[in-house]
């Protein structure tokens, strides 16, 4: 067990509880005065609520673990589960308690997201079937790399002008970026589809690309579960 690829085992600490929780989904609900039948707006989905309850047996030893938990915006937590835990600690506030002598347990909530291993494919062709893995979905990141200058290339839907031989675009879904190692903003060569930056639907997707000869092509993601 892991908290941001340091072993637990460091903080001398022990996981009660870290119970699963599915993401929060609200939608707007609509009740016609002619039907018993809802009508059902859009629904929107939010991090998990979950708690991290564990015991320490050393005040420094918490000390040390809530310092690590608040030096990062985010924390990666892993219970070797099969999962990676992506957390947010919402608030510290009396989390402590002493249930015997010179035994503490800490409660902490935490805004989670449940993620699978990092996924990296390579498009070869000018159109790709993947299987996208997890049950939500989730940005992705393309890496476009021209193997000669191109004046338009298109991927997914989306569309980038002036690509130049061995200068690698990068097509960010995930950090909403367009971008080159030179040029921290390349947003106004790209023509985004339906205005969104990209993302995968969890299943069998299609990818088109033209000029997949012309190119190399990383598409990176993180499956996102429920």
């Amino acid at each position: 067990m892991k908290i941001n690829n340091k072993p637990l085992g460091m903080f001398h600490m022990r996981i009660n509880s870290f119970t699963y929780q599915p993401l929060r989904a609200e939608r707007k609900v609509f009740q016609s005065e002619q039907s018993l039948k809802p009508i059902l707006g859009r629904l929107d989905m939010l991090s998990k609520d979950m708690q991290l309850i564990a015991e320490f047996r050393n005040k420094l030893d918490i000390s040390n673990f809530i310092a690590e938990l608040l030096m990062y915006k985010e924390n990666i937590l892993d219970i070797d589960d099969g999962y990676r835990y992506r957390c947010f600690l919402t608030s510290v506030s009396n989390p402590v308690s002493e249930f015997w002598q010179g035994w503490y347990r800490i409660t902490l909530p935490l805004s989670v997201i449940q993620e699978g291993s990092r996924r990296e494919i390579h498009l070869k062709k000018d159109t790709n079937y993947i299987q996208v893995a997890g049950n939500w979905r989730t940005d992705c990141l393309f890496e476009i790399t021209p193997n000669q200058d191109i004046e338009v290339f298109e991927i997914y839907g989306y569309e980038i002008s002036h690509l130049y031989a061995g200068k690698t675009v990068y097509l960010d879904g995930e950090s909403k970026r367009v971008y080159t190692a030179t040029e921290p903003n390349k947003y106004n060569d790209c023509v985004l589809k339906d205005k969104m930056f990209p993302s995968l639907e969890p299943g069998i997707q299609e990818i088109q690309m033209n000029s997949a000869s012309d190119v190399t092509v990383i598409l990176k993601y993180t499956p996102i579960y429920v």
